[in-house]
């Protein structure tokens, strides 16, 4: 071998240990830095031997280089340190002329490295490590565009495809979606790629080193530089690769250039969207329009659920700032309740959209139907009202005064006049007001104002109670009319109280057809029942209110004439009537008094007796208010006819049994007819009202305390003794058992303040409940905003045909009314012709010469008919009580029209 004579040739020479000593080390696998005793260094060389150690390195080094490039494929196994060292010490030989520059080379290495060599080489092959990074981000990016380009190509490729599809058949998804899609995970999945195999640097030095031909001489600064220890030939490679990296130009070792996918991709993605955009859609299959359809129905769905929750917080919001109350409400809660359950409904997707909005609509519709219902019905109300309090008598200064006994007795409260007109105009606000005056001034009047102005509030009472009672009677009356108008009909009695009390036009109608009645008969007959039931049971409604408010009247009278002793709670004055009495002075009344009048000038306070006469004034004062006016003796119903003659007959037994001058308080107020009927009530019972100091029974007083306020219970009324006994004014033995609940003072005018209040707000029903009622079609009509037409038209349709249910014009025989004069006769003013009543045409054709009463009253019938039939809207139900008042109003003046005079002789 080369190497054998290499060392033959060198055994003469000086050096010749020194050769020995380094073919021992060669063969021992070139360990030159295996241990510090071994390492070879050139240092240890004298001077005169190194010039053939060079020698001897030069052909050693060739030798090696040699032996690689034979065994290329084994260097990266099994002799890989010797071609590392063979390298080391060709790099370390390189540009070295003499021995001495090698020496010397090697010399600074060692004793500047010393044991930090790793360290020390790893800072200085900077250059190389900067190249090698750029270079491995370049490979990194050109895998990345070549693979991008591929797979954009595959992906456009796939696009083209599914937008035929998409053109033929239809996509569930739009094609612009599928081409972006596709192209999307084609970069996606080359940037995985290129980012999941980035390579190592020592790869992208050596694809350097071979696209350069730099023999290696960067991966090896970049392989050596990462071992430890000192050595003189990875000094000299880490030197000689920081050199060869200063002198690189990346780019044209690794060059990145586009690919023909890179133009392939981009035509087929122009070819796709030229598809998508101007090519014409088929539905081979069918499952365009479903996709549409289904689409269309998702957002849809979103925006229906969003425009409910939008109108229910309105709607919430309108009727919360228009009254804080109507939030509890059922009505209005059952309406909000509805949108939210359709709006779950929508978000689930178990509800369509445009259903959705129909049964919203629906829904709100009929909330504002009730509404408009309950409107009407508080307007029937408080037409009714109207009509009761209307009939209340204005207040005669005179009329008091005969009632009262003499002409100079005591004048009436004029606020009591100033109430009388608020009632009368059902201005239960205004009367609320004057009935606050009069409790501010009550406390300031003398005892004789204050009888008269309970005389006053009393009379007031009765009226208010009379008024309800007639009320009452014309509703029987009415319902008692209708039965026979239906018996007329061959309805039977028990039928027709049934058809009164069903609730519902619908099942009126049904009831009558289940009895034979023609279908069109039926919803006529239906229609026109349950409309009059309204009414009557608006005037039900509105008397029952009246006659409370006559009761609440009434108590707050019985408490203006009571002493301050009496106000107090019962357990003040318990045991007070028991205390033996002190008979009161005569002379204490006023000046003005005279032995007939009613005043209660006898009237003692606490435990005070009285004389005979005033005892029995007190006792029949007692009786004469111990019941509510109109109330049922005995639990009889008390007719008008019954009670004048049951008037006279008390007041003859009062005037029998009562002391003289005692006989003017039968006539003391308007309400005398009830005080003789309480007298005479009294007298019934075996009631001795001439005894003086002496108190009534318990029982006795428990039944007259019911009658009066109903205030208290019996058993409280058994085991009390309240200040009605004797010496209590006015004598009334429970007079104060509505005072006793309040605690004393004016709790019965606080009671009845109230509910005029609560009358008044009631009162402004109407107006609330239409606004509630339009707010909702307000709603309603936005939900319609996004409907099809052809969804907008059916509920046009079903709208129109509830109108038409409600109060829209009808196909019937209409009456015409003739209002023409006949010359200068006033005894027609109107003529009611019906083209189908032949009859009551006249031979001529002129105008006939009935009365004026039956004119009018015919033509009433004819407008009512109009009304029910709803050929008249609901609106100019006025129109029906024009016609009543006038055929009221006729007859009256019939019956006071004198008889005609005799002709002059």
């Amino acid at each position: 071998m080369q190497w054998n004579e290499t060392c033959a040739e060198s055994k003469n020479v000086a050096i010749a240990p020194t050769v020995g000593r380094l073919s021992r080390m060669l063969s021992n696998g070139f360990g030159f830095a295996s241990s510090s005793s071994s390492a070879f260094s050139i240092a240890e060389i004298a001077a005169s031997e190194r010039q053939v150690l060079l020698v001897v390195l030069v052909r050693l080094a060739e030798h090696l280089e040699d032996h690689v490039r034979v065994h290329r494929e084994v260097t990266e196994h099994e002799n890989r340190r010797v071609a590392v060292h063979a390298l080391r010490l060709r790099a370390r030989l390189r540009g070295v002329d003499t021995v001495e520059q090698a020496v010397g080379e090697a010399d600074h290495h060692a004793a500047a490295g010393g044991g930090h060599g790793s360290i020390r080489r790893g800072d200085r092959i900077h250059s190389v490590l900067t190249l090698a990074k750029r270079a491995r981000v370049r490979r990194t990016l050109r895998f990345f565009l070549t693979t991008s380009g591929r797979l954009l190509a595959l992906a456009s490729a796939l696009a083209v495809a599914l937008v035929l599809v998409d053109v033929l058949i239809g996509l569930p998804v739009p094609w612009w979606a599928a081409l972006s899609g596709a192209l999307a995970i084609a970069l996606a999945a080359s940037a995985a790629l290129a980012l999941g195999r980035p390579g190592t640097l020592l790869d992208a030095a050596r694809e350097v080193d071979t696209a350069l031909g730099l023999k290696d001489r960067l991966s090896s600064a970049l392989d050596l530089a990462s071992r430890d220890g000192t050595d003189a030939f990875v000094d000299l490679a880490t030197v000689e690769g920081e050199h060869a990296a200063k002198q690189v130009r990346l780019r044209d070792a690794i060059a990145i250039r586009l690919g023909n996918t890179w133009a392939a991709w981009p035509a087929l993605a122009a070819v796709a969207i030229a598809l998508g955009l101007f090519a014409p859609r088929y539905d081979l299959l069918g499952s365009r329009a479903t996709q549409e359809v289904a689409f269309e129905r998702e957002s849809a769905q979103e925006r229906a659920a969003e425009q409910l929750n939008e109108a229910r917080e309105e709607l919430a919001r309108e009727l919360e700032a228009e009254d804080p109350q109507l939030a509890e409400d059922p009505l209005a809660n059952e309406a909000l309740q509805t949108l939210d359950r359709i709006a779950q409904e929508l978000e689930a997707g178990s509800e369509d959209a445009d259903a959705a909005r129909e049964k919203a609509s629906g829904a709100l519709n009929e909330s504002a139907r009730q509404f408009e219902e309950r409107a009407e019905r508080a307007e029937m109300k408080k037409r009714a009202t109207d009509e009761i309090l209307s009939e209340l008598a204005p207040s005669s200064d005179s009329a008091q005064g005969a009632e009262g006994g003499e002409a100079g007795e005591t004048e009436p409260f004029d606020p009591v006049d100033a109430l009388r007109e608020d009632l009368s105009q059902n201005d239960m606000e205004e009367a609320a007001r004057t009935l606050e005056e009069i409790r501010q001034q009550v406390e300031q009047l003398t005892p004789e104002e204050r009888e008269q102005l309970r005389r006053d509030m009393e009379a007031l009472a009765k009226e208010l109670m009379e008024a309800a009672e007639r009320a009452e009677q014309d509703v029987e009356a009415d319902r008692e009319q209708e039965r026979s108008e239906l018996g007329d009909w061959g309805v039977q009695e028990d039928d027709a109280q049934d058809l009164q009390g069903e609730p519902t036009e619908e099942e009126i109608r049904q009831k009558l057809e289940d009895m034979g009645f023609d279908e069109d008969v039926a919803r006529r007959s239906a229609k026109r029942i349950a409309e009059r039931e309204k009414e009557r049971r608006a005037r039900e409604e509105a008397a029952k209110e009246t006659k409370e408010l006559g009761e609440e009247l009434e108590n707050a009278a019985d408490e203006i004439t009571r002493d301050p002793q009496e106000q107090q709670p019962p357990s003040e004055r318990e045991g007070e009537g028991d205390k033996p009495s002190e008979t009161r002075d005569p002379g204490q009344k006023n000046d003005g008094a005279t032995q007939d009048d009613p005043s209660p000038e006898s009237q003692t306070e606490g435990g005070e007796e009285r004389d005979p006469q005033g005892e029995n004034q007190s006792e029949q004062q007692q009786e004469q208010t111990g019941r509510e006016p109109g109330e049922k003796p005995d639990g009889q119903e008390r007719q008008e006819g019954e009670s004048e003659k049951q008037n006279t007959e008390g007041k003859q037994r009062q005037g029998a049994e009562t002391p003289e001058g005692t006989e003017g308080q039968k006539s003391t107020s308007k309400g005398g007819q009830e005080r003789g009927e309480a007298s005479d009530q009294s007298q019934s019972n075996n009631q001795d009202t001439a005894q003086q100091g002496e108190q009534r029974g318990s029982g006795e007083a428990q039944e007259q305390g019911e009658q009066r306020t109903g205030a208290q219970e019996g058993g409280e009324q058994n085991t009390q003794q309240p200040s009605g006994a004797p010496g209590s004014p006015d004598g009334r033995g429970q007079g104060g058992g509505a005072q006793d609940e309040t605690g004393g003072g004016q709790g019965g005018l606080e009671e009845l303040k109230e509910r005029l209040e609560k009358m008044s707000e009631s009162a402004k029903d109407a107006d609330r409940l239409r606004g509630n009622a339009e707010k909702m079609r307000g709603q309603a009509k936005k939900m319609l905003e996004e409907m099809t037409p052809e969804q907008r038209e059916r509920l046009a349709r079903w709208m129109q045909e509830m109108q038409r249910q409600d109060n829209g014009p009808m196909d019937f025989d209409t009456d015409t009314l003739d209002a023409r004069q006949k010359g200068e006769s006033d005894r027609v003013a109107g003529e009611t012709f019906n083209p189908n009543w032949e009859a009551d045409r006249t031979a001529d054709g002129a105008v006939s010469e009935r009365s004026l009463a039956d004119q009018l009253r015919e033509a009433a019938r004819g407008n009512e008919r109009a009304i029910e039939e709803r050929s008249v809207p609901a609106k100019y139900r006025n129109v029906e009580e024009y016609f009543r008042r006038a055929i009221e109003r006729a007859e009256q003046e019939k019956q006071a029209k004198p008889a005609p005079a005799a002709p002059p002789e």
